[in-house]
Parts: C-alpha cells; sequence; structure tokens
C-alpha cells in the first residue's frame, strides 16, 4: 500500500456524541536523546540540546516545534516557521548561538527569565561542572558558559495560527464502501504549524462512538482508514455510518465536518421474539436484584477491544491468557474515590529470559498512563508503580512481547486517598490544588514525568518544604524540587538523596498573599513514593521576595524585628525605611546558630542615592543579638541591604534602630529646584536633568555657555578628574611633584591631577603621560569612580555584559557600579566600554554615587 502513515487499533466506547473529549498526544521530539563529544581531553555523553529545549517548550507550553535541524540554523527556521525572532532577551523565549570556531553546530537554550542585561535559563548538552549527569544546567545566567550574547532569540508567544483544512477524497484502490468493510479518506492539509497526529472516528447513525483509528505524524494530506484492519471493527450490511477526521497541530485538536456512509446490502432483519408458554402452576423465583455493574474474575472472550473489555473489580485476583500472538485482553475497572493505584502481576513459568507480556494501564479516553513489561521466568509476583488518579473508569490492557499461551493472574490495587498526587499534573496548567500544612504523596510514572502542584497563599508569610521518601540505597540526587511564583519564576530549588532517611526541609522563603507552585521531578529517575509537606507560617514581619534590588526593596517599620533568610548565595534582601526627622540609626542583629566563626551576613546601610554609609559582618556563632555602630543622618528615606559574606540558609532577625534627635524639628518639604536650569538644550524629562542641576549647584561644573550645558559633548580626561575633584570638594594636594611631562603646572586642571594620583584614582596612560586632551571611556571613568571608592569588592561574580572580558582593567569596577546603580549598561548585554563618556554621562555617573 503505498502511503506513510502507519495506524493503530483503537475501539473506543465512548456514547457521549460526535466529538469525543480528546486530549493531544505528547508529540514525538524529532531530535536525538544522546550525543558524545570530547571536553577537555575527557569524552562525554549528554543529552542534545536540541532534544532538550525542545521537550522544554512542548512540556511548559504544548508547542511541538518543528524540526529546524542543527541548533545554529533554529533562527532561520524559526522565521521561516512564522516566529518572531530578536536580539532583546525575554522569559519564556529560546536563546539561540549560531555555529562557532569551537562549536560547529551552534547551541540553543530555554529561557526562563530576563532582565537588567542578562537572563537565565535551562539547558542541555553542556559540559559545564555544575550540569547534572545527563548534561542539563538549570538556572544558568549569561554569559557563564558563553562569552558572546546569543546571535537571537525566538520569542515563543508569537507562535503562528496554523491553517486547517479537511476536504473530501476519495481513489480507487485505496477507498471503497462495502457490505461488512469500508476504507473511508479526507484531504487534510496543514499549513504554518506542526502536525503531529491525524485520525478519524466512526459512530452509528445514533452518534454512539463505534471506533477510532490514528496515524502518528503527517507525511502525506490524504489520510484515509481501513475499518476492518485498521480499526478492529466489522459493519454491517445496509447500515448508516457517521464519521470525523481530526488533525492535531501544534499540540491542539482541529475537527473536519462530519460526514456519512451506508454500507452495500441489505440491512439484517431483527430476529423475532419466541413465544413463551406460560405455566399452569407457575413457582415463585427469588427476587434477584441486577447487577449494574457485573465483574468477573476470569477473563471472558471476546475482550479483544476498549470496547468489549471485561469489567473487573479493584482488589480483586483476575486470571486470563492470550489466545494468539495479536490477541489483548481488555480489562475496565472503576474508582469510586480519588486514590492510587498498581498493578500486581504473575503468571505460569516459562523457561526463557524474555519479556512475554505487556501490560498498560490507559484514562477513559485512551491516554497511556503506564506500561509494564514481565519476563516468562520470573518467579514471583511483581507490583508496578503506585499512580495517583481521581475518580473514575480506567483500563487495563494486556498483550504480548514475546507470546506464550500460559495462564497469567493479577490485580489492580486500590488504596483511596484525597493526599495522593493525581495524573495528569505535569505542566503548571494542570497543576494539583493542594493546601498547605498537609503530607501529600506521589511517584513519577517516569524519568520524563513531572508533578506540578498549586497552593495559595491567604496573607503574607513563609513558606518551606519539608520532603521525604521510601530509602534507596545510593547517596545519588533523586529529586529535584522548585518552587514557582505564579508567573513561573523560581523561587527555590532543593535536591534530595536517595539514602537519607529522614525528613528534610529547605529554607523559609517570604512571600506575599498569592498563587504558588511546587514542581517535583527527577534528578536520577527512581519510581520510588516521595511525600512532602507544604509548610505556612503567616508573618508580616519577614521579607518578601523578590526584593534583591533597591527598586524592589521591601518597606519596613524602625524599631520592628524583621526576618528573613537568603535563598541562594547570590540573594540579596533590600529594606526600605523612612527617618521622619534627623537621628541616629544602628542596627540589631541575630541569627539561627551555624558552628562556624567565618562571618556569615554582611549588612549595609545606603542613602537614596545609594551611597554605602556603614556595613557590619557577622560571624556564624554568634549567640547573641550584636548591634552595629550609630549613624548621625538627616530626615530621608534610608535602605539597609542583607547579603551572604559565607552563605547559609539559616533565618536571621534584624531590628533598624531610631533615636529621632531631640532639637531636630520635621522638615517642610521645599520645591526640587528645575532639573534644566536654564540650559535650553537639558529637557526636563532626561535622564541627566537632575544630574546636571545637581552637579551646578554643587559647583562641580557650569555649563559651556551661559544657556547650555552640552551633555552630549565628549569629556576629556582633564575635565573627568575636574569633576571628581570639585564631587569631593576641591581638596589641596599634599604634594607638587607632577609626574606627568604633559601637565603643566598653571594648567586649569593641574592640581585636579596631583589629587587624582595621590588618591590613586588614575596613574595616567604611560610614558610619563597623562593626556588630558584625550577622550574619557565609559570604562575609564568607572575605573575613577571606583578607585575613588578604594576599590570595594563586588558582591556578585556574575558579568552581564558580553563585551566586558574579565582580563580587562574595568573588568571589577563596572561590576562594582550596576551592583550600585550607578549604569546598567547601553543596551542589552553590553556596557560599550570603549565608546566615549559625555558631559551627560558623567554627572549622572557622580549623582548615583554621591
Amino acid at each position: 500500500m503505498k502511503r506513510k502513515l502507519l495506524s493503530i487499533l483503537l475501539c473506543l466506547c465512548l456514547t457521549v456524541g460526535l466529538v469525543p473529549t480528546m486530549t493531544a498526544q505528547a508529540a514525538g521530539n524529532p531530535y536525538p536523546y544522546w550525543q558524545t563529544f570530547t571536553y577537555n581531553g575527557v569524552e562525554r555523553t549528554t543529552i542534545t540540546c536540541t532534544y532538550y529545549a525542545w521537550q522544554q517548550v512542548y512540556d511548559r507550553h504544548g508547542i511541538a516545534l518543528p524540526a529546524w535541524g542543527n541548533a545554529g540554523s533554529w533562527l532561520d527556521g524559526a522565521r521561516n516557521s512564522g516566529y518572531q525572532t530578536g536580539a532583546e532577551a525575554r522569559g519564556n523565549s529560546l536563546a539561540v548561538w549560531r555555529p562557532s570556531a569551537g562549536n560547529g553546530w551552534g547551541h540553543v537554550a530555554y529561557v526562563t527569565s530576563a532582565g537588567n542585561g542578562s537572563f537565565t535559563y535551562n539547558e542541555g548538552g553542556t559540559a559545564n561542572s555544575r550540569a547534572n549527569s545527563l548534561g542539563i544546567y538549570e538556572g544558568h545566567t549569561q554569559p557563564d558558559g558563553y562569552t558572546s550574547w546569543p546571535d537571537g532569540f525566538i520569542y515563543l508567544n508569537t507562535l503562528p495560527q496554523p491553517s486547517v483544512n479537511f476536504s473530501s477524497w476519495s481513489k480507487d484502490g485505496y477507498t471503497y464502501i462495502r457490505e461488512t468493510d469500508a476504507a473511508i479518506g479526507q484531504l487534510i492539509t496543514v499549513s504554518g504549524g506542526n502536525c503531529t497526529e491525524t485520525g478519524m472516528y466512526l459512530y452509528d447513525a445514533a452518534g454512539r462512538e463505534l471506533a477510532s483509528g490514528k496515524n502518528n505524524g503527517y507525511d502525506v494530506p490524504q489520510v484515509y482508514f481501513m475499518i476492518n484492519k485498521e480499526c478492529g471493527c466489522t459493519l454491517k450490511p445496509g447500515t448508516t455510518y457517521k464519521y470525523k477526521f481530526y488533525a492535531i497541530v501544534n499540540g491542539k485538536a482541529y475537527w473536519g465536518t462530519e460526514g456519512s456512509f451506508t454500507t452495500l446490502g441489505e440491512a439484517p432483519k431483527p430476529t423475532a421474539a419466541p413465544t413463551v408458554q406460560p405455566t399452569v402452576q407457575p413457582t415463585a423465583a427469588p427476587t434477584v436484584q441486577p447487577s449494574t455493574d457485573p465483574t468477573v474474575t476470569a477473563e471472558v472472550e471476546e475482550n479483544n477491544t476498549i470496547t468489549t473489555a471485561n469489567v473487573i473489580a479493584v482488589n480483586s485476583q483476575i486470571t486470563g491468557s492470550l489466545s494468539s500472538r495479536s490477541d489483548h485482553d481488555w480489562y475496565s475497572f472503576k474508582l469510586p474515590s480519588d486514590g492510587y493505584i498498581s498493578l500486581t502481576f504473575d503468571h505460569d513459568f516459562v523457561d526463557s529470559s524474555g519479556n512475554y507480556w505487556k501490560t498498560v494501564f490507559y484514562t477513559a479516553d485512551n491516554k497511556e498512563l503506564e506500561h509494564l513489561y514481565w519476563k516468562g521466568n520470573s518467579t514471583t509476583e511483581g507490583t508496578g508503580n503506585k499512580l495517583g488518579l481521581p475518580a473514575g473508569t480506567y483500563y487495563l490492557r494486556v498483550g504480548c512481547d514475546a507470546y506464550s499461551s500460559a495462564l497469567y493472574n493479577f490485580k489492580v490495587n486500590f488504596t483511596p486517598s484525597d493526599k495522593w498526587e493525581k495524573e495528569f499534573n505535569e505542566t503548571i496548567v494542570t497543576a494539583n490544588p493542594i493546601p498547605t500544612g498537609t503530607e501529600i504523596s506521589g511517584a513519577l510514572r517516569s524519568g520524563d514525568d513531572l508533578d506540578w502542584f498549586r497552593f495559595e497563599l491567604p496573607e503574607a508569610g513563609t513558606v518551606s518544604l519539608t520532603f521525604a521518601h521510601d530509602f534507596i540505597d545510593s547517596s545519588s540526587n533523586y529529586w529535584k524540587t522548585a518552587f514557582y511564583t505564579g508567573d513561573n519564576k523560581e523561587l527555590e530549588r532543593l535536591y534530595w538523596k536517595g539514602n537519607s532517611t529522614t525528613a528534610g526541609t529547605g529554607s523559609k522563603i517570604g512571600l506575599p498573599a498569592g498563587t504558588y507552585y511546587l514542581r517535583v521531578g527527577k534528578d536520577t529517575y527512581s519510581s520510588t513514593t516521595y511525600r512532602f509537606t507544604v509548610n505556612f507560617t503567616p508573618s508580616g514581619k519577614w521579607e518578601k521576595e523578590f526584593n534583591e534590588t533597591i527598586v524592589t526593596a521591601n518597606p519596613i517599620p524602625t524599631g520592628t524585628e524583621i526576618s528573613g533568610a537568603l535563598r541562594s548565595s547570590d540573594d540579596l534582601d533590600w529594606f526600605r525605611f523612612e527617618l521622619p526627622k534627623a537621628g541616629t540609626v544602628s542596627i540589631t542583629f541575630a541569627h539561627d546558630f551555624i558552628d562556624s566563626s567565618s562571618k556569615y551576613w554582611k549588612t549595609v546601610f545606603y542613602n537614596s542615592g545609594n551611597k554605602e554609609l556603614g556595613r557590619w559582618y557577622w560571624k556564624g556563632n554568634g549567640t547573641t543579638a550584636g548591634t552595629g555602630g550609630k549613624i548621625s543622618l538627616p530626615a530621608g528615606t534610608y535602605f539597609l541591604r542583607v547579603n551572604k559574606d559565607t552563605y547559609s540558609s539559616a533565618s536571621y532577625r534584624f531590628t533598624v534602630n531610631y533615636v529621632p534627635d531631640s532639637s531636630a524639628a520635621t522638615p517642610s518639604p521645599s520645591p526640587a529646584p528645575p532639573s534644566h536650569l536654564s540650559f535650553t538644550d537639558v529637557p526636563s524629562d532626561a535622564y541627566y536633568a537632575a544630574p546636571v542641576a545637581w552637579a551646578v549647584e554643587e559647583g562641580i561644573t557650569s555649563g559651556t555657555s551661559s544657556t547650555t550645558f552640552s551633555p552630549n559633548k565628549t569629556c576629556s580626561r582633564a575635565e573627568i578628574v575636574t569633576f571628581l575633584w570639585n564631587a569631593a570638594g576641591r581638596p589641596d594636594p599634599t604634594s607638587a611633584t607632577n609626574p606627568f611631562d604633559d601637565v603643566k603646572n598653571d594648567a586649569w586642571y593641574n592640581k585636579a591631577v596631583l589629587w587624582a594620583v595621590e588618591n590613586k584614582i588614575t596613574s595616567g596612560t604611560g610614558d610619563g603621560k597623562f593626556s588630558p586632551n584625550a577622550p574619557c571611556t565609559r570604562g575609564q571613568i568607572v575605573t575613577f569612580l571606583w578607585n575613588a571608592e578604594s576599590k570595594p569588592e563586588p558582591i556578585s561574580s556574575s558579568n552581564p555584559f558580553a563585551d566586558v572580558k574579565d582580563n580587562m582593567y574595568y573588568y571589577m569596577a563596572v561590576q562594582w557600579a550596576v551592583e550600585n546603580g550607578i549604569t546598567s549598561g547601553t543596551g542589552v548585554g553590553r556596557f560599550s566600554p570603549g565608546d566615549d563618556c559625555t558631559r551627560g554621562q558623567i554627572v549622572t555617573f557622580l549623582y548615583r554615587n554621591k
């Protein structure tokens, strides 16, 4: 037969109209799973980046992407398929690197979040030391692992709307109608989407479903089914039937219009009922209540389709045998309530180690739940995985892998439970709703299974996860759990070892009221049962995520103890407080005990201009609360930052103490000076408007004329050090010795240069030169500022800029400037260190660092 579409036998007994409830079957990943490559002289085998990225998109969005070839060709493939692409990093997109000298195939990764010139992504096929044994690294931050910004991003939310059309099709030798059989065809044309399945449902004239067939994949638009052979259904002569074709495109079902046909021949005549002669003296028969759900304990033929399945009771022993290699034994059973099932199976001995029986659990809409294989020479019964399911009707199919007519025995075990995860909950959209404070159990069905759970926080407070599981004799990580926000942003990730014998509890996370999610997946796969509790404690005095920047700082009152915990070594907890009038502030800090004298927490006060006011370090084994020194401050807005010196997830507690000056009056707000002053080239809404006003008022600089400031004019090195010198209060240098032969003693910038050299802000450009008239670059100015602050160590080692290499003199200065809000770069992933610095930029840098 000249067609590439293969059909499988599906005969369903749903009688609820002409369009059954359909769930798109999991599409086939078109990419190879494994790859082998040599890295640093060591041969490694990992998952391919294309397989992993494709699967991330399918699991998270239900989108079955087309096969676009090697990773480096995905941008072109996406554009040809109608997706939008661009250079901007966005959450829920795909990052693509084209082939390079060290990688001839390119690379692709799934982006989970993006912002502030960086993005976080999940990738497969990496040799990174933090990847798991499959080469999967989740939570990777650009540019760690790749020195260049991706060549582009594929925006998944621009999914093109496919065109799916159904029309009649028939052809001699392919389609036909006979007395007890028919072959029905349809032309299904698909464009602008990825078709992963086509099929047909067959109904009687009353609309009751009789059978169905499907093709995995889509090779040709001509789709037809032989009803006897491919759908397993024998038709009646002279009888009218209805049918509908469908296609699964981009994970969604599309339906054609209803069609009908009538088989040849005459319809069978009804058989007359026999005449029953009454008995002269009838004997009263006992009253028999008919069973609405009769069950069997031994298989009864014909039960070779889902429509003829034997009805069985759960927790009852059933016996059967396969009559031939093509035989299938179907059984249906009902679960009266939510709970979990498993299959216990044994059989007569077969002298072979081959797999002889294959058992499969199905839902009522024919979606596979689990399949198991049973060896011929196994001498004891085995029990499969536990499957959490809601109340309803389910099916078991027993077939052969290698055929034997030996007797088999099985029992569908069922335990009622409203505290067991229920399939299918493998996406955030289908997450099981659960209460907090209640132990929930579950098990992963396969290495690809994910169990999602949804919970509500009625008010602000803390959550943590307590997790336990049945014992596995291995120290490997078996389960991976992660908390997520409602917009799919990861909060915390934990790993759980197989041989841990007691329940473990993760760190506390402060959260506002809202909807949150927990995902349980595998690191190393096991079907062993796990148990967890989402712990929740209401609290208005715990830090709330995400507060890792000064912009998202939690507002707190002074004089009140606040608690918190760092989620990771990169986490920062920012807090904002107000002083209504001048006074002194200090910090009282305590924490859970850590058996180490190392410094674990670093606390820093800042003013509203992001300038550090004081910092304190706190040791792990400190047993009592400590108080940092007092700082006198005017009225205004201030900030506290808590972060790690040595990381621990232990809880901390602090109080911002505030004592107002008795003589200080609450200041009345004064009108802000006009940011543009009298300069015609400084618009009031320009980013440098307020910095220009501040710089002029502080005497740091003046305009280039009485009406112009020239914000876009390039600054020379002489101007830059003069600005810095003016901002420092114009101190006299301690030495008159001039180390530069290009800086004259009577030059207007002479004192500024000498002061800058004394304070190790600059050492010139080399060979006894300062180059005062040379343009000052962006890399130079942030280095001047960093040097002026005594080169403070950046908190994070993460570099958000692809054009700032770690071997450049300005590398740490740029990191420090970004962390302190002095600059955010010139665009997505770029700082432009070699670009000339303008007058508008330099006063803005100074203003943010004041």
